[in-house]
């Protein structure tokens, strides 16, 4: 059995990373992940062509999130923070948790059905509807609620960003006093959002970035791949792995 890589504390210092390198960094892994061919493990073959676009879709997020950044609409990256964050996490359930790839293309595969039939009887279309027919029906659980997801990986900390992250998706109390301005003179709108914060987010998007390399890293060279990505997760503080809090009993043999 491979030695497992385990997350462990990062940086030399107290110091966090600037932005800049954060956001260097997020380019750089979806850069890093437009390969003409991956040489993966044989054994982990079908892991890689079930994930790879979930985990590259993870990088594209943090690239759009830096562009609209960039473009001053902070808070509204933020929606795409937390999509990076889901991916990249889910994908690492997926691969690390025993039954985690059969789980996900259970769903999946009910994704695909449940679409055509939704669009068959919307339609009333009869070609849709054979669609519909032609695929088989996977049995087995599908995959659990994101938020198991994250209590699976030690909850705390994903599950308090990802809920950050969540007030600016949906419609809530942080979206109606971010553009208000409360005085003794009554209250004032705002077109900005009010006190963004964006390092956070930024952060977040960056971890997102570098579990989504580390993963098809590891699909290739399980021995090297921390190894690879030892000088920036020290630089920059981000960890490589998250599935050493996966509980043992949950854990894939790899």
């Amino acid at each position: 059995m491979t030695n497992v890589p385990r997350c462990r504390s990062r940086g030399r210092s107290g110091q966090r990373p600037s932005d800049d390198a954060l956001a260097d960094w997020i380019r750089y892994v979806e850069q890093a992940l437009h390969r003409p061919t991956f040489t993966v493990r044989p054994k982990y073959a079908k892991d890689f062509e079930v994930l790879y676009g979930v985990i590259l879709q993870s990088a594209r997020y943090g690239m759009a999130f830096l562009q609209l950044r960039e473009a001053g609409l902070h808070r509204e990256a933020e929606a795409l923070a937390r999509a990076a964050m889901e991916h990249a996490i889910t994908a690492h359930w997926v691969f690390f948790t025993e039954g985690g790839r059969d789980r996900f293309v259970v769903a999946i595969n009910a994704d695909f059905r449940r679409y055509y039939e939704v669009m068959a009887e919307w339609l009333e279309d009869s070609a849709l509807q054979k669609k519909v027919e032609e695929i088989s029906e996977y049995p087995g659980r599908g995959m659990p609620r994101f938020t198991q997801i994250m209590n699976d990986f030690g909850g705390s900390f994903l599950t308090t960003a990802y809920r950050s992250l969540s007030l600016s998706v949906h419609p809530t109390h942080n979206t109606v006093l971010k553009y208000l301005e409360h005085s003794d003179g009554g209250v004032e709108v705002r077109t900005e959002a009010r006190d963004a914060n964006s390092f956070p987010a930024l952060y977040l998007t960056a971890i997102s970035s570098m579990l989504a390399l580390s993963l098809v890293e590891f699909m290739i060279d399980p021995s090297r791949a921390e190894e690879l990505l030892d000088d920036a997760s020290e630089r920059l503080r981000l960890p490589i792995f998250i599935h050493a809090e996966l509980p043992e009993g949950k854990r894939r043999a790899i």
